[in-house]
């Protein structure tokens, strides 16, 4: 018999994961099994995290095991390289991005747990001014107004990369955006991170192409 079930909570939705607006009603019935328990998912992956490791301990894990100490001191040294590394290429920006065949989405900073932390941690990211009041994760820009924004780097959501980057370029204003021209384009670990670890690895992905990126670009 199921006790407790766990997912993330989203505030802009208000609804746990797998419970959202869309989700099909069949779906939605395992909500009738036990109550739903689970941190706020899209406002800060680190917080997030944080949350799942306290219900965890509250549920019997062993938080002292030598994986678990592992994983977040990777995780801590990784965003300490990453707060360093933003401060060292002062003036760099970045913005996020999803393109689909008819419309460039520019990322809400405040929406994305990933980029509000990336945000807290120093880096300067681009916040549009137009979000789509009906789903606000996004401003939705025709592809014609693709250079609308000029930052610096741009993190490709990353949950159809090679997807997206093939409809991108597609689009003869893709390269009008100059970081994209420029050749500094990197991942963003979009909405997907569960771990201490992989947040790590994410980090540091990311580290390595602010490293690369020339902040005095735009």
């Amino acid at each position: 018999m199921y006790k407790r079930q766990v997912s993330g909570y989203w505030t802009t939705e208000k609804a746990y994961g797998g419970l959202e607006n869309g989700v099909e009603e069949s779906s939605k019935k395992v909500a009738k099994l036990a109550p739903v328990v689970g941190p706020v998912a899209d406002q800060s992956v680190e917080k997030m995290l944080d949350g799942f490791e306290e219900l965890s301990g509250s549920l019997g894990a062993d938080l002292d095991s030598a994986e678990i100490v592992s994983d977040k001191e990777a995780f801590e040294q990784a965003r300490e390289r990453f707060k360093t590394t933003v401060a060292e290429a002062d003036g760099l920006t970045a913005m996020g991005v999803s393109p689909a065949d008819d419309i460039l989405y520019v990322a809400v900073p405040k929406h994305s747990a990933e980029l509000a932390d990336f945000a807290r941690y120093g880096l300067d990211i681009v916040v549009p001014d137009s979000p789509d009041p009906d789903f606000s994760y996004w401003e939705n820009l025709s592809w014609e107004n693709a250079d609308k924004y000029q930052p610096d780097l741009v993190l490709m959501d990353d949950r159809t990369l090679e997807q997206s980057t093939k409809t991108a370029e597609k689009q003869p204003t893709w390269r009008k955006i100059k970081a994209v021209e420029a050749g500094a384009v990197t991942p963003w670990p979009a909405y997907w991170i569960s771990t201490y670890r992989d947040y790590a690895e994410q980090l540091d992905q990311l580290s390595d192409a602010v490293e690369k990126a020339d902040p005095d670009l735009t």
